[in-house]
């Protein structure tokens, strides 16, 4: 055997040893709402408009965090042990950590509530390059009618966990249903005139609501992965000719890439945030900021 560990050794080592005395029993005696564990901040929103205050939800992502490259805190791994549900919606880290997790907790049920839903690939454009990447886009959450099918399937799986409640969640689903019909209502018609108008992203996390508005996504990372030299030239020389002047970032991503394409195209950096928990509020700021940024 070898004499040193590995970090993610040593780390699942400790993990066992932290969560191997907290139980379930001890949980239920501190606190009456169950806690209810999601990846992303919308997550939470979504469930909230639904279930209000009938859950403890907890976010595994902290604000400002990259969820490409995301590890959970031990701290977080304590928490996640008086859990007994966690709601997946398919970002990168859930693949390394969500079955590892689930096997450390046995009362763990994990709900994914993409189901049903298409997923589209992620894609790379350019003027010399259009490939497609076989890693599927988990940012479902942009496409506001895609969110009303993600909130069916939270309605569904929080009435099979507390089916006294069941008239209440219905009641409040359809209440978000409508605020969110309201809201493609809105940015379909503000959009509209920006149609096949072209927008240039650091992050690829915009194509579902690209698609639903019939804009087009131009990506400068893909995969979490930074541009080559010659991706990097595509890049400026498909913005040089479609006339791109303006860049928008997250803020949980590196901005030193995209200011340096700023700087040569020029345009400006303009941040948008697909991870901001108050959704609906922060879809109308997002379509503001497209429709004055790229407005002819």
């Amino acid at each position: 055997m070898s004499k040193h560990l590995s970090t993610s050794s040593l780390f699942y080592i400790v993990l066992s040893i932290l969560l191997l005395p907290m139980t379930r029993s001890a949980y239920t005696q501190s606190t009456d709402k169950p806690i209810l564990f999601v990846s992303i901040a919308p997550q939470k929103y979504f469930i909230e408009q639904i279930a209000k205050d009938t859950f403890n939800v907890q976010v595994m992502i902290p604000k400002g965090h990259n969820p490409a490259h995301y590890e959970p805190s031990i701290k977080q791994m304590q928490h996640l042990s008086k859990s007994t549900y966690y709601f997946r919606i398919g970002m990168p880290f859930e693949s390394v950590w969500i079955d590892r997790l689930a096997r450390q907790n046995p009362q763990l049920q994990v709900i994914d509530i993409p189901k049903g839903i298409h997923l589209l690939p992620l894609e790379s454009h350019s003027k010399h390059n259009h490939s497609i990447h076989t890693t599927l886009d988990p940012h479902i959450w942009t496409d506001p009618l895609l969110v009303i099918a993600i909130s069916k399937n939270i309605l569904q799986h929080l009435t099979l966990l507390l089916p006294q409640h069941k008239a209440f969640f219905q009641q409040n689903f359809q209440s978000f249903k409508q605020r969110l019909l309201d809201l493609d209502q809105y940015l379909g018609t503000q959009l509209q005139p920006l149609k096949d108008t072209s927008f240039l992203v650091f992050h690829p996390s915009w194509g579902y609501f690209a698609k639903r508005y019939q804009l087009q996504q131009v990506a400068i990372e893909l995969q979490g992965k930074s541009p080559t030299p010659r991706y990097l030239a595509n890049i400026i020389q498909y913005a040089t000719y479609h006339h791109i002047r303006v860049i928008f970032v997250q803020p949980q991503f590196n901005q030193s890439i995209a200011k340096n394409i700023a700087r040569t195209i020029p345009a400006h950096i303009i941040t948008i945030d697909p991870l901001a928990e108050n959704y609906i509020d922060n879809m109308y700021t997002v379509a503001d900021a497209l429709l004055h940024a790229l407005k002819k």
